[in-house]
This record gives C-alpha cells, sequence and structure tokens, in this order.
C-alpha cells in the first residue's frame, strides 16, 4: 500500500515540476557588455550578454556603464574585456566590407550581419566596354570591374558593338517634382527639368535608388535614399507614420519588455518538494483513518 503511495506521490512531483518549468517565461536579452567601475574596457561577466542585461549591469553597483554590441571577452592579461562587435559596413549601394566595428564604418552599420546577406550589397552588374577587351561590349559585368563604360541592368546592343549604347537611368522630380521615370537618357533628363541618376530605377515614393526610412531627431520619420538621409537609413523599411514630430522606423521600435512575476530554479524545486510532502501527509492521514 505504502509503495504505490510513494509512486504517486514521485509522479505527482514530477508533474508539478514540469509545469512550472514550461510555464516559466523564457527571457531574452540584448547584445553587450557590462564595464567595471572606474575602468574603460574591463568588463563584468556576471553582468555582460548572455547572463545579463542593461538594467540589471546599471542596477548591479554604482559606476558601472553598459556598451551595446560588444561583448565581453576573456583572455586578456588584465581579465576580460569588452571588445567591440562586429558587423557589415554598407559604404554605397554594392560597395560592403564585412567585419567591421561601428566606429571604423563611414557609411551605414549593421550589427553581427554578414553583408552577402543584405540587398543592398549585392553586386551591381550590367553592360560594360573593358579596356583591353577589344573594346567590345560585354554582359553582366560588375561596375567595379568595368574600365570604359558601364550601364547598370543593361545589355549590349549586339556581341559585335563597342558601345552600351545611350546611357540610361532614372529621372527624378519631373512634372512639378511629383513623378520619376525610367530608361531617360541624361539630356532627356535634362530637358524634363529633373534630375539624372545613371543606372538607378525609380522607387515607390518617386525617387531614384534603394528606398528606406530615415530616421532623424525631433522624431522625424520619412522615406528616402541613402544618400539623401542625414540620421539613420534603414534600407528597406518604413515609417509608423510620416512627418515631423512623429513617426519612427518600423525596425527600430523598441520591443515592448513587461515584467513578468516568475520563480527561480530552486523555488520551483522546494515548491515541488513542499506539494510532495503534503499529499504524502495527506495520504498517510487517510491510510491511518482507513486502519481505525
Amino acid at each position: 500500500m505504502y509503495s504505490k503511495n510513494y509512486f504517486l506521490v514521485f509522479i505527482l512531483t514530477f508533474f508539478v515540476a514540469g509545469f512550472f518549468f514550461l510555464v516559466t517565461p523564457e527571457i531574452s536579452f540584448s547584445q553587450g557588455c557590462c564595464v567595471d567601475a572606474g575602468a574603460s574596457t574591463s568588463c563584468v561577466p556576471g553582468q555582460s550578454f548572455p547572463q545579463g542585461d542593461e538594467q540589471s549591469c546599471l542596477n548591479s553597483e554604482s559606476g558601472r556603464t553598459w556598451l551595446p554590441n560588444d561583448t565581453c571577452t576573456p583572455g586578456f592579461p588584465g581579465g576580460p574585456q569588452c571588445v567591440p562587435g562586429l558587423g557589415c559596413c554598407i559604404e554605397a549601394p554594392g560597395m560592403c566590407v564585412d567585419d567591421q566595428e561601428e566606429g571604423q564604418c563611414s557609411g551605414e552599420w549593421v550589427f553581427d550581419t554578414a553583408c552577402d546577406t543584405l540587398e543592398i550589397c549585392q553586386p551591381v552588374t550590367g553592360c560594360c566596354v573593358n579596356e583591353g577587351a577589344g573594346d567590345t561590349c560585354m554582359d553582366d559585368v560588375e561596375d567595379i570591374n568595368c574600365n570604359i563604360q558601364f550601364v547598370a541592368n543593361a545589355e549590349c546592343p549586339s556581341p559585335e558593338s563597342t558601345s552600351c549604347g545611350a546611357i540610361v537611368g532614372c529621372c527624378s522630380g519631373i512634372e512639378a517634382a511629383t513623378t520619376c521615370e525610367n530608361n531617360f537618357t541624361a539630356s532627356q533628363c535634362t530637358s524634363a527639368n529633373g534630375a539624372f541618376s545613371e543606372g538607378l530605377q525609380c522607387n515607390i515614393v518617386d525617387t531614384c535608388g534603394q528606398v528606406g526610412c530615415c530616421q532623424e531627431e525631433g522624431p522625424m520619420c520619412s522615406l528616402t535614399n541613402m544618400e539623401d538621409c542625414s540620421g539613420t537609413w534603414v534600407p528597406d523599411d518604413t515609417c509608423t507614420t510620416e512627418g515631423p514630430d512623429t513617426g519612427i522606423c518600423n525596425s527600430l521600435i523598441p520591443p515592448i519588455i513587461s515584467n513578468v512575476p516568475t520563480i527561480g530554479q530552486w523555488g520551483m524545486i522546494a515548491m515541488a518538494g513542499l506539494l510532495g510532502i503534503f499529499s504524502l501527509f495527506i495520504i498517510m492521514r487517510r491510510h491511518r483513518y482507513n486502519v481505525s
């Protein structure tokens, strides 16, 4: 009788502990490094990612600072040090550099991302006339490998051609600055009082080139090209709303973090043990009652 009761208590305790493990929410922290008080780069491993986050770092001891996108790396003579994170530096469309620190990048920097995964970093190809190749026209050549004439996203008029033909591109700002047209030559665009961009295409906001979300102080959010953005430009992103004193890029909206009451691992073990003892007490009391 007792062995059966002990088995039931064990099963009950196991399921109660498993339930608490399942319902405990998983908490994710952002990448960063916790710098010790009075130090320049010496970090605190227990308060840095992934064990800690910015809030726990700043609350643990006065004087500590948080370096986002850095990692707390051991193996240095003076102890663990904060090492700047690496990412992709977008210098221009089709011109990106991997494994760059944010401070080394003169353009747009994307943390912990390989350049070949970003659309804006893909090489631009088109029609090319190269010196030393008989001055003949070749298709599907990258712009960095072309030294005489290059027309993006274009094809040679014929295999024997020595020219890519008329250079065409995007013409923006025509018809009261509200219209953008593709496949215009520079002279056609000038006649239409527009702005010519060689090899580019119109986008959804009637400007030339890849469009993205521009986040400026204020806050002010707008859809524009990287070249026309004086703030933070996020490619292929959109604004919540556009205009001054309103709006933010969708990818820059901070996550909503709510404080959810949780119970620690030892607390769950203690609770499961108490429930098991309580169940055993009830079983033994019922057993004595049946015997009497």
